[in-house]
């Protein structure tokens, strides 16, 4: 049985609502029927209106410079491109970020928006006009906890601040059984959710294949699938987009490309980014970088920067010089590094790092020392467009994880910093990004010189620092574009 919003009946819902839990209708997998029942919808509205009403301000962006987004009024999301030339896009970045917040709400001067004024226009016209290619009713998230929620809360305080609609796009949700004994706040913001196996994350969130089979026979036109579990998968937008069904990521090429560190640094020096001393620093692509293009890393060129046993490794250490970092290509949150100061040790560093990370390739860089980590977030368009939402710095860490995250970075100068979101902008079009990412760096201060690190193809945890410098809705940008 569905139920929907009825806006007199509001307050006789929101005493309902300790009941809710107990009431939803769910979706389980495993069960022999998924005919009608299956598309029955769980109503959470009531709990959120107060909610998101209150967290709306009238000077929040959440519109992509080079592409935006118009929800129309029957609850559609119309994927549209900028009417701006190829020049404006390239050399004038305030005016870019000025047609953003144009197409968010916020006025300059005398300037309105279509988004101001939504009903000024009909959506066949708001289309017709902005190039409107897709829409989006319904989406999947891929994801639990605070990655789910804040998906879903950012959508629909976007949704309210454009359309005074905040459930103009509906969310379907997957829930193990462990989200559900534990009473996960995300349950109630979904307006629909599924019963999935417990266990392990590639049991659920991890698992592209359950994820694509969800999407189809729910059906929804997208999948946001966050940070951690499948988010950097290329398997799952490969998947996705076979069956016709958008991600709302990057695109497998992309995150083939840049999510490799050995291969995404392969390509940044192509670019001409500077990097650090590694394994892999006589190896260089011809390519064409100022043109938008898919870029790959053949493997006999990749396999040349990587180790499989340790002797080839201490080998590549010893020329590049003591102290280095041994790092696993496929690690992250701290896991698959080790810093290594002389030969004797080596070994055993070696095979812990093997350890941490099972079957990923391992590469050497030089240890840099007394530098911090700085990041800079990007955004692309399909249409070949990215700019840069400034940086952040994230050097406070304790096992190779972040504590602290601060924003905007001030530890270097502005010219330097905006060196380091160049560099990013033209990775990201070297490789035909789409969506948010984050470009990561070390920067010496001693003498004022930076490094690429790594590309992140996701939506960092700590994006929110991010959107509090730029107000920037980082998840609506992710739909935009």
């Amino acid at each position: 049985m569905s139920t929907h919003r009825d806006e007199k009946g509001l307050d006789s819902k929101l005493d309902e609502k300790n009941d809710q839990q107990s009431s939803n209708v769910k979706f389980d997998l495993g069960a022999p029927q998924l005919n009608d029942d299956y598309d029955q919808s769980v109503d959470n509205e009531a709990d959120d209106q107060f909610e998101f009403s209150a967290l709306s301000k009238p000077s929040s962006t959440s519109s992509m410079d080079s592409m935006t987004n118009i929800t129309n009024t029957h609850g559609s999301v119309v994927n549209t491109k900028m009417p701006f030339n190829n020049d404006t896009h390239s050399g004038n970045k305030s005016a870019l970020r000025r047609y953003a917040r144009q197409m968010s709400g916020v006025s300059f001067g005398s300037t309105s928006s279509f988004r101001q004024q939504p009903f000024a226009a009909t959506p066949k016209a708001l289309s017709e006009i902005l190039g409107g290619h897709r829409i989006i009713n319904k989406i999947l998230i891929a994801n639990n906890g605070i990655a789910a929620v804040k998906c879903m809360r950012s959508i629909r305080r976007w949704s309210y601040e454009m359309f005074r609609q905040e459930n103009a796009i509906k969310f379907v949700a997957m829930v193990t059984p462990e989200d559900m004994k534990a009473n996960a706040e995300y349950i109630r913001y979904a307006d629909h959710y599924v019963n999935v196996q417990g266990g392990p994350s590639h049991m659920n969130y991890s698992n592209c294949e359950l994820i694509v089979d969800i999407a189809k026979r729910f059906p929804v036109e997208a999948v946001w699938a966050g940070w951690g579990h499948a988010s950097e998968n290329p398997k799952l937008p490969e998947l996705l987009h076979h069956n016709g069904i958008a991600f709302i990521g990057p695109p497998e090429q992309a995150m083939w490309a840049l999510g490799d560190k050995i291969a995404s640094t392969i390509i940044a020096q192509s670019a001409d980014v500077p990097t650090l001393t590694w394994s892999g620093s006589h190896i260089k692509l011809k390519t064409n970088v100022g043109e938008s293009q898919n870029v790959n890393v053949p493997m006999e060129l990749y396999e040349q920067a990587c180790f499989a046993d340790y002797q080839k490794g201490l080998e590549s250490a010893i020329k590049i010089g003591f102290p280095v970092m041994i790092k696993a290509s496929e690690g992250g949150g701290g896991k698959g590094i080790r810093k290594c100061t002389k030969s004797e040790e080596f070994e055993n560093l070696f095979r812990q790092v093997q350890t941490e990370v099972p079957g990923s390739p391992i590469f050497l860089m030089k240890y840099a020392d007394s530098c911090r980590h700085l990041e800079v977030q990007i955004i692309a368009d399909e249409s070949g467009q990215a700019i840069s939402l400034f940086g952040r710095d994230c050097s406070i860490q304790r096992r190779h994880q972040k504590i602290i995250e601060e924003a905007p970075a001030v530890i270097a100068p502005r010219e330097i910093l905006e060196q380091m979101e160049k560099a990013a902008v033209r990775l990201a079009k070297m490789v035909g990004y789409i969506s948010a990412g984050t470009v990561e760096y070390l920067y010496n201060p001693a003498d004022q010189t930076f490094f690429f690190l790594e590309l992140n193809p996701r939506l960092q945890v700590e994006h929110p620092c991010t959107e509090m410098i730029t107000d920037v809705n980082l998840p609506a940008c992710q739909l935009q574009v």
